[in-house]
């Protein structure tokens, strides 16, 4: 039998590869997600 384990440092990469395009850590401050939104929204009204 064969396990798969993800080791949690990998995490970002794997989510990332996927095609996410940020990855927050808990805990996060609510200002961050916020941040980040308002950027990608702003690259999408500017480009």
């Amino acid at each position: 039998m064969v396990k798969s384990v993800l080791v949690v440092e990998d995490e970002p990469n794997i989510v990332l590869s996927l095609g996410a395009d940020a990855y927050l850590t808990k805990p996060f401050s609510t200002g961050e997600p916020t941040d980040r939104l308002k950027r990608v929204l702003g690259a999408g009204a500017n480009g």
